[in-house]
């Protein structure tokens, strides 16, 4: 029997019941965040729930637990449903609809589901991945909300395109991927996009990171730069740190995950072991 926390409450999963006027479901009226474990505990907990709390505001939704709350939360998930390690979806919608559009601020829908971490094949970070650019900015771009109906719609194209996400371009621009957020070296320096994006908690952990070692830039990034660029990859909760070797029909650097990407990798384990003491 799987466990989730349910309005207040850790429950079966079975047991929960979302209206089916929620206006998360009715408008797509929502928020979310996405949190793993390693070694048993909670990665930057404090940082996804500022950024929960930002697009909470936004969207005038009252968050119905405190930053303090949500670690033990997340540790009693964990035991409830006999995981060693695990990835943890926090839900927020407006709550019941009133009035075709309105909704009680005060009266949120919130849960929080708990899976097993699914890693992906070796292959994708040894031989790295492909993307494929999509003309595409997404509205309110600085918060996560629940609305991914593009990137849905674009899973047939991934398929027949063999290609892992989509890498989203507006005017001219590069701006993110559909669920994670992307980077290119230019020799030395470390070039991510700046503006119309989610900025990412894990982006935000690679930035500071790669601090000592390069010349991390956030700024607005041209089309034309990914013929430039000499390494690529993207970043999220549950990729971490993951090599693109190609874009649409432009192989990246020699094709392989280059030498600069692998450091960061290797930097980025090593820290999380020295983070939780390992």
């Amino acid at each position: 029997m799987k466990y989730c926390y349910y309005n207040g409450r850790i429950i079966p999963e079975n047991q929960a019941k979302i209206s089916l006027e929620d206006i998360g479901i009715l408008r797509g009226y929502g928020l979310f965040e996405t949190l793993r474990t390693y070694y048993g505990r909670p990665f930057l907990v404090s940082e996804h729930f500022q950024r929960l709390q930002k697009g909470a505001d936004f969207l005038n939704i009252h968050l119905p637990f405190k930053e303090k709350d949500i670690t033990p939360i997340l540790l009693e998930l964990l035991q409830k449903n006999h995981y060693k390690e695990a990835v943890f979806r926090l839900i927020i919608t407006g709550g019941k609809i009133k009035n075709n559009l309105a909704f009680d601020s005060r009266k949120p829908t919130s849960y929080i589901l708990t899976r097993k971490i699914t890693h992906y094949p070796p292959s994708y970070y040894q031989k790295g991945i492909k993307l494929i650019t999509h003309s595409y900015q997404r509205r309110h771009s600085a918060i996560k909300t629940t609305d991914y109906l593009e990137a849905v719609l674009l899973q047939r194209k991934l398929k027949q395109k063999n290609s892992f996400e989509p890498l989203y371009v507006h005017d001219g621009y590069i701006l993110e991927c559909a669920t994670s957020n992307f980077f290119l070296f230019q020799g030395n320096n470390l070039l991510t996009p700046k503006n119309h994006i989610l900025k990412g908690i894990t982006r935000n952990f690679v930035l500071q990171l790669a601090q000592p070692y390069f010349n991390p830039l956030e700024r607005d990034i041209k089309i034309e730069e990914i013929a430039k660029a000499t390494e690529c990859f993207i970043t999220a909760t549950n990729k971490e740190i993951m090599p693109v070797t190609q874009i649409d029909n432009h192989q990246i650097g020699t094709g392989k995950p280059g030498p600069n990407t692998r450091f960061l990798i290797k930097k980025f384990h090593e820290t999380i072991s020295r983070l939780f003491s390992i």
